[in-house]
């Protein structure tokens, strides 16, 4: 039973990709609360500005 040639770049290569997005995730993970808060103000401004006009 042999492995499919395009089964094995797939292999190398998933983990080199998984790594670096798992460093984002883990760096903006912990200020991704903040960054919610913060957008969420962001549109509440915007939507207090809408309902003034």
């Amino acid at each position: 039973m042999t492995k499919p040639d395009g089964l094995v770049p797939v292999l190398i290569f998933f983990p080199i990709l998984l790594i670096p997005s798992g460093i984002c995730t883990f760096f903006y993970g912990r200020n991704w609360y903040r960054l919610s808060q913060s957008v969420t103000e962001y549109r509440g401004a915007i939507a207090s500005k809408d309902s003034e006009q």
